[in-house]
């Protein structure tokens, strides 16, 4: 007697330099996503391994849809843009491009092309980007010492040179 057993083709296995499934960053700064992407062994089908396959990538960035939320997030025309930065298995996140309060979800999908014979499958993977606020950069003009006499006006300023990282213009 025979017996068959069933089974599906492997598939790529794809994650996150790191491991990594949650991030966070400050709008300010530019971010670096790099995929990595493996293939489990297979014991029939020798000589397939990662190094033998032709792979593509592709890259999904969108914010998290949140119920009832009053913030708004990236232009999707503007995430086009940035998603149109990906190298491979990197993305980058230009600064200033992402909504500080908004959480993301950054999608990594890896495309075998069909080298032998459509045998392995596509593999996805994805990760949670939380965008904070940046702290608030503080100063004082006039440098870190301050002599007044007794009864003298004092005035301290820091409009002119304190800002948030976050808006668009610094002084």
């Amino acid at each position: 007697s025979t017996v068959v057993t069933k089974s599906t083709s492997p598939t790529l296995t794809v994650g996150f330099s790191g491991g990594a499934l949650e991030l966070t960053t400050h709008r300010p700064a530019n971010l670096s996503l790099v995929g990595s992407v493996s293939l489990p062994s297979v014991a029939c089908m020798p000589g397939l391994s990662i190094d033998s396959l032709q792979v593509s990538f592709s890259w999904q960035l969108a914010p998290v849809p949140m119920p009832n939320a009053s913030t708004t997030a990236t232009p999707a025309a503007l995430l086009a843009r940035t998603i149109s930065a990906q190298r491979g298995r990197q993305l980058i996140v230009l600064a200033d491009t992402l909504q500080p309060g908004t959480d993301y979800i950054a999608s990594l999908s890896a495309t075998p092309a069909q080298a032998g014979g459509g045998a392995v499958g596509a593999g996805a993977a994805s990760l949670i980007l939380h965008v904070s606020a940046s702290p608030l950069v503080v100063a004082i003009s006039g440098g870190s010492r301050r002599t007044a006499g007794a009864g003298s006006t004092f005035r301290l300023d820091a409009s002119s040179v304190s800002y948030d990282p976050d808006a668009r213009t610094t002084p």
